[in-house]
């Protein structure tokens, strides 16, 4: 697994626009969108291999570039990308409450226990898949 941290300021941009078309002419748009702005926040991306064994990924206990120990007071969001298919599962996700699965793309995790230092766990139905993960807290 290969990390990176930073402390930087960021936003995450969610926007989904469609049209309903009949013919060339537009009946009607379909649109949501949010923007989170993260200002001084703490920032590390865990890269790594996913199989059918769930292996926890907390983006903790890693060291900044002068070799200080990094430790985050709580994960706020959870930036996730697949190269694959794989299923993502909070750690503090109450029992029955499903993860989320990233087919070939990117997923944005709120974190459940509302900024707990926690994490995630990762797995595959079969096969592996490669997967980078953001986790953004303080």
């Amino acid at each position: 697994m290969g990390v990176v941290y930073v402390s930087a300021d960021g936003r995450i941009t969610i926007d989904a626009l469609f049209h309903d078309r009949d013919g060339t002419a537009a009946i009607s748009v379909l649109s949501l969108g949010s923007t989170v702005s993260v200002t001084g926040g703490i920032v590390s991306v865990v890269e790594g291999v996913a199989s059918t064994d769930a292996t926890l990924v907390d983006g903790s206990g890693y060291r900044d570039a002068s070799g200080s120990l990094v430790m985050f007071q709580g994960h706020e969001l959870f930036v996730v990308s697949a190269t694959g298919t794989i299923s993502v599962t909070s750690v503090a996700a109450p029992d029955g409450l499903p993860g989320v699965n990233v087919a070939d793309g990117v997923s944005v995790l709120q974190n459940p226990a509302g900024g707990g230092a926690d994490g995630l766990y990762v797995s595959t139905f079969s096969g592996t898949a490669r997967y980078s993960i953001m986790f953004i807290g303080q």
